[in-house]
Order: structure tokens, then C-alpha cells, then sequence
């Protein structure tokens, strides 16, 4: 098993406001993620990606049909394989189907094969992230979602990018990211 570039914090090393972190987001996401542990290596920003993270799962009025949807994409343009393993369960959970997974799974460039009303926001994310966003596209998706769910869409895309880029960086691969509950 290949282990993270920076050693995961151990729940006994920390201070009481560490620990508090540590099982505020332990409690959040159902046990205490490997990433998060490495996060944890600088409070700042264990907090920072703590705090987006929450507001772009959990506080957005984005259904969660197009949540899932936006991170499956993402998980395509960025080829992690990671992200994709992780969601697939939580987006078949919140009602994208295999035709739906298969149409996302398909790289960007090609022929959407998926719903229509989909399309816009697979283009959306493919120009996001390749920066090739066009004014059509950006229109149609406000015109889709409005202005204000158009920007927690376009947050939600760039908390799954840096995710991504965290993970790679840090060598946080699907068989290294276990949860575990908070000690006692």
C-alpha cells in the first residue's frame, strides 16, 4: 500500500482544539477520513477545506441528483478514478441511473449521450475545467439553475478540482483514505 507524502495526524497528538476538530469532522462525514488526518497537518487548512466542503455538500440548495452529477463529471475530466469510486454509490443513491453514469463517464469533446437537460451542465463543468467556457454554455446553465445556484455549481466543481489536486499531491489514493472513529 502506498502511504500519504504527509503522515496522518494521530487523534493522541493533539491538542483539545485539535481533537475537537478532529471529531467535528469526524462526526460529519460518518468517521474520520485518512485525507482529513493529513489536512489536519495545518489547522488552518484543515479548516478551510473542512468548511467548503461542508457548505458545497451540505448547505447548497443544489438537488442532490446535481451534485452527484457535478462531481461524476468532474471525476472524468480529471481522470480520478477515486472520486468516481467514492460517488458512484452516493450518485445512483440520489437518482442517476447507469445510462446517466455512463453518458458522465464519456470524456469531454464527444457527442452527449445523456439527458438533455444534462447536457448543459456537463458542458458547463468540461469548460470549467478545461477553460474553455463558452457564453452560451454559462447562459444556458443560469438560465438552468439562476445566478445564485449557477455560483454554488461552479463551487462545487472547484471544491471536487481541489480535492483532486490535494489528493494527488498528498498520494491519497482510495485504498490509503479509510475512515475511523474519533477515539475516546
Amino acid at each position: 500500500m502506498i502511504e500519504p507524502r504527509l503522515a496522518p495526524v494521530d487523534f493522541r497528538d493533539l491538542d483539545e482544539a485539535g481533537r475537537a476538530r478532529y471529531e467535528a469532522i469526524s462526526a460529519s462525514r460518518g468517521g474520520m477520513p485518512t485525507s482529513f488526518r493529513v489536512f489536519m497537518n495545518s489547522d488552518g487548512a484543515t479548516d478551510a477545506i473542512a468548511g467548503f466542503g461542508e457548505y458545497v455538500r451540505f448547505r447548497t440548495d443544489l438537488p442532490a441528483r446535481t451534485l452527484e452529477l457535478a462531481i461524476m463529471r468532474v471525476a472524468t475530466v480529471l481522470a480520478d478514478r477515486y472520486m468516481w469510486a467514492h460517488h458512484a454509490v452516493l450518485a445512483a443513491e440520489a437518482g442517476l441511473t447507469p445510462e446517466d453514469l455512463a453518458a458522465l463517464a464519456e470524456p469531454p469533446g464527444g457527442a452527449w449521450t445523456g439527458r438533455p437537460q444534462d447536457a448543459a451542465l456537463a458542458a458547463f463543468i468540461d469548460g470549467q475545467l478545461t477553460h474553455a467556457m463558452t457564453d452560451a454554455i454559462f447562459d444556458q446553465v443560469v438560465d438552468q439553475l439562476g445566478p445564485r445556484l449557477t455560483m454554488d455549481f461552479i463551487l462545487l466543481t472547484a471544491y471536487y478540482t481541489l480535492i483532486h489536486q490535494l489528493f494527488a499531491t498528498l498520494r491519497i489514493d482510495s485504498p490509503t483514505d479509510t475512515r475511523e472513529p474519533a477515539p475516546r
